[in-house]
């Protein structure tokens, strides 16, 4: 699969902070645009930073489909039918000397999950779900983005994933035959 972008600490950070390292561990995550029967997008966010993410997290194994499962069953509270892939990316963090494959996928909800099955972590951090239209999604990603290229983001991993993830949504929206 070809990578729709590869994301390094020089394009995020207007000075980067760390020096590339010799050797990058493989990390591989998944991510989602999950749409609610009203067209809505699902967007996680926490009390920490307030910025607005694609619901996923890393995979715990090579079954990228029932790892997205699992995340969206964990993050937003809901079962999800996968009914698409965006793509993927590569990101090399200089800071963990890692080397991420991340693959997005499309999915709809299916049914409310009536447990918390968030990390106890994601609990402390107040992780929660939002939806919004997906004008709003743009808007909140141009936002994000241009935070990032003031320098305002402060939190290395979110700053890309908030890359990573305008990527996916801007992917997702010029290929609407995905959903």
């Amino acid at each position: 699969m070809t990578h729709l972008i590869t994301i390094t600490d020089k394009d995020v950070f207007l000075e980067p902070a760390f020096e590339k390292p010799s050797v990058f561990e493989k990390s591989v995550t998944v991510k989602a645009i999950v749409l609610n029967k009203g067209g809505e997008i699902a967007l996680v966010t926490n009390d920490v930073h307030g910025l607005y993410l694609l619901p996923g997290g890393g995979a715990e194994t090579f079954n990228l489909e029932n790892e997205i499962i699992r995340e969206c069953e964990e993050e937003i509270g809901y079962t999800v039918e996968l009914i698409g892939r965006v793509g993927q990316t590569k990101e090399f963090r200089n800071r963990e000397a890692k080397e991420y494959t991340t693959t997005c996928f499309v999915a709809v909800v299916v049914n409310k999950v009536h447990e918390d099955r968030r990390t106890i972590d994601e609990r402390n951090n107040g992780l929660r779900v939002e939806w919004f239209n997906p004008k709003m999604v743009s808007q909140i990603f141009v936002k994000q983005k241009g935070a990032l290229r003031k320098g305002d983001v402060k939190f290395y991993n979110t700053a890309f994933n908030i890359l990573r993830d305008g990527s996916f949504f801007e992917s997702y929206l010029l290929n609407k035959s995905l959903a």
